[in-house]
């Protein structure tokens, strides 16, 4: 993975913030004078370059509807949550490697206000391992989630009975877990996918979600998400 603070984006963003009065191009212009060779910086040392794609100013309703009804829908959770105003609230998901019986898997969890995430290894992901983790989590993080949004894999059938406000995305409507969904793009930087998830320490898939949570984060401000997370949890 990329041990890297800044992005293109976020550095020319910076760097205008320090120097206001200097003429400075936009990003595209640079990511335009990479991919003609004008730079020593190449295509294949910026990941997110590959994959960069037009940003939809909205999102279309879901498509899917769930076959089985895991909690509390999506729909229902409060509009706080979905402004991103109040923090504690996190959205979860499972990262996998080969999708083998017993395969380990690593939960990431990301607050939504501040991007920041926690990772933790797990043995296997049926539902009750996956259950006993969360419940982990939260015992050692008292107070720290207000609600945990997931999607309606069976993995999580058993994510009501935690104690916290638990609510679930319809089907194939992974943009309703946005956040989640974006660190577990850059945690792939560091676990490829197809990639035995047995291949990785806990203290690997730890320093990677360190190396994301100190990036510089234009949609927070210019700050990393482990500052922010940590002005916010005092």
């Amino acid at each position: 993975g990329k041990q890297r603070l800044y992005n293109i984006k976020t550095f020319i963003a910076l760097y205008r913030k320090k120097h206001p009065v200097e003429s400075i191009p936009t990003f595209k212009t640079i990511y335009s004078y990479i991919r003609q060779g004008l730079l020593s910086i190449k295509p294949h040392d910026l990941p997110v370059m590959y994959r960069l794609k037009p940003r939809k100013n909205h999102h279309s309703n879901p498509k899917g509807k769930n076959k089985r009804i895991l909690g509390t829908s999506i729909t229902d959770r409060p509009q706080e949550v979905l402004s991103r105003e109040t923090f504690g609230h996190w959205e979860a998901d499972l990262v996998k490697g080969k999708k083998t019986k017993n395969e380990p898997a690593i939960i990431t969890l990301v607050e939504r206000k501040t991007r920041y995430a926690i990772t933790k290894k797990i043995s296997d992901y049926k539902s009750l391992t996956v259950k006993d983790a969360f419940e982990e989590i939260l015992a050692v993080n008292p107070g720290l989630f207000a609600s945990i949004t997931f999607d309606n894999g069976s993995e999580f059938s058993l994510m009501s009975e935690l104690n916290t406000d638990v609510y679930f995305c319809h089907a194939y409507a992974s943009w309703e877990r946005g956040s989640n969904e974006n660190f577990n793009k850059l945690l792939r930087e560091f676990i490829p996918k197809g990639k035995s998830i047995h291949l990785f320490s806990e203290m690997d898939i730890e320093q990677a979600a360190q190396a994301i949570n100190r990036r510089i984060r234009e949609v927070i401000g210019l700050r990393s998400s482990e500052e922010y997370f940590q002005q916010c949890s005092i």
